[in-house]
Order: structure tokens, then sequence, then C-alpha cells
């Protein structure tokens, strides 16, 4: 049995590194938020999966319910944004009673921004102009 050689090796740990860069780092993301939300603070985490598609990881805390904006609302909304516009709804945020709201979901978008609405129902097709976060074009790494 041949023991493995040194290009072996390296091309082993060559790959480990690849997949740990590619597949490890994390880009944070600052959430703005609005007006009607003065003291929630939040932050999205991007990632990729092996499929090339960006996911986003919301923390969100200090969050009012979202019956307490004006108009009410009935629940949160995440969505991603693309620079022309074209948005998908990514799901509805999930506001503990600790008030802290978190989201996991992948979006298929290379460039997009991140907008979270106040919306009467989760399965909104477009998104609503009560926008209480909002980040800067992101381009998913």
């Amino acid at each position: 049995m041949k023991r493995p050689g040194f290009i072996d090796r390296f091309r082993y740990a060559l790959f480990l590194l690849v997949g740990i860069i590619g597949f490890g780092c994390a880009q944070k993301v600052a959430l703005r938020n609005a007006p009607g939300v003065p003291a929630a603070v939040g932050e999205a985490k991007i990632t990729r999966d092996q499929n090339r598609n960006a996911i986003v990881e919301l923390d969100i805390q200090h969050l009012a319910p979202s019956e307490n904006l004006q108009p009410p609302r009935k629940v949160y909304v995440v969505w991603s944004q693309a620079p022309d516009g074209k948005n998908i709804n990514l799901g509805q945020l999930t506001v503990g009673s600790d008030r802290r709201g978190r989201l996991k979901s992948p979006t298929p978008m290379q460039v997009f921004r991140i907008i979270v609405t106040g919306e009467d129902v989760a399965s909104a097709a477009f998104p609503s102009s009560q926008i209480v976060f909002s980040t800067d074009m992101i381009r998913a790494s």
C-alpha cells in the first residue's frame, strides 16, 4: 500500500482550506431601523449553502409587536430585493415574548438588499410600504 506523498497531502489541505473559506465565512450586515421601531436593533448574517444560494439569518432585538405599528399589522415579513426591484418573500419573522425576532432563509439572489415590512398576511406577494428595517445592497460572497 502506497503512503500518501507530499503532493497528495498538499492537495487535501488545499481542498479543506478552500472549503472553510468558501463556506465558513459569513458577512455581517447591520439593519437600519425605521422611526416606527426606535428601540429595535438588528443584524443579518449572510452565508452560502452548497448550492451557492445566499442564506440570510436575521436576529433583531427589542422589537415591538407588529400590532403596535401605525397602522397596526399582523406580522413582520422579511424580503430580499434585487437592484431591479424584484422581491422574494423570505418568510415571517418569528418574534418571541422576549421581543427577539429571528429568521433563517435561503435566497437565490446574488446581489440584494434585505427589507422587513409590516404585513397583514405572512404570504404577501409584494412588500407593503411599511418598511421597518432595511440594508444597503449586499453582494453575497
